[in-house]
């Protein structure tokens, strides 16, 4: 067997280093650049590498993209990772939406290129898809959940995560209610859509009664303000640690 150099050795701890630069690039382009603007020559002009490195680790940009998405999903799976103080169901769920919001907060674009992986291919919608099916098993696991739910609750279960997704981009392009809210409107849903897959139905006539209510009132909330002081509703939301 032929020594390993010391040159060789070097190249070949390098090649995780460039992989991993070629990805952060990806990210900052994907993020802010059309997809289709993005070409396989500028990710290597900026990532200082030569074109044939990234069809060796990615095959081509639609490969390098699920690798880009793939690094997003997994930090965001990181970034949700329960606390130990997130001891209960309701704890865990409000951490868990919580750090949600928090994370598209912070960093947008990437949630946004997560969003656009149905415009890529198959490949890469199935990486996200698996990656967000895994951080999500987890999540309805801890609350109890059972791993093959019935069908009626799996069909919740999956509408809800759509719910979330269109209620989190909505909130992002308007960024008018606080996390807190955002997060009460989603905690509710999801008891909202288990409830009703356990056959413990609302009464619907009477609901939507209600909620052309609530439209009358967020409609007179919506004009000039007459000078009566503004009481600001007490959020349900629970703070980890705190006595209950």
């Amino acid at each position: 067997m032929g020594k390993v150099t010391s040159t060789s050795a070097t190249a070949v701890t390098a090649q995780p280093k460039r992989r991993d630069r070629i990805i952060d690039v990806a990210i900052r382009l994907f993020t802010t650049t059309e997809y289709e603007d993005v070409s396989v020559e500028e990710i290597c002009r900026q990532a200082d590498v030569a074109k044939g490195l990234v069809f060796y680790h990615f095959r081509d940009k639609r490969g390098l993209f699920a690798a880009a998405a793939e690094r997003i999903s997994n930090e965001m799976v990181t970034f949700q990772q329960p606390s130990p103080s997130e001891n209960t169901p309701t704890l865990l769920m409000y951490g868990f939406l919580r750090r949600h919001f928090e994370y598209v907060r912070m960093y947008p674009q990437r949630f946004s290129l997560l969003m656009m992986a149905d415009r890529a291919n198959a490949e890469v919608r199935d990486t996200v898809v698996e990656i967000r099916r895994r951080a999500v098993s987890v999540m309805f696991t801890s609350l109890g959940c059972p791993v093959n739910p019935p069908p009626r609750l799996r069909q919740a279960i999956q509408g809800y995560l759509g719910f979330v997704d269109t209620v989190t981009i909505d909130w992002l392009a308007h960024l008018d209610t606080e996390v807190d809210e955002v997060v009460d409107l989603c905690v509710q849903s999801l008891v909202a859509a288990v409830r009703a897959a356990n056959g413990r139905l609302f009464d619907v006539e009477t609901e939507l009664e209600a909620l052309a209510q609530v439209s009358l009132t967020s409609e007179k909330r919506g004009r000039p303000d007459t000078g009566a002081p503004a009481r600001r509703s007490r959020s349900t939301r629970p703070v980890a640690g705190a006595p209950g």
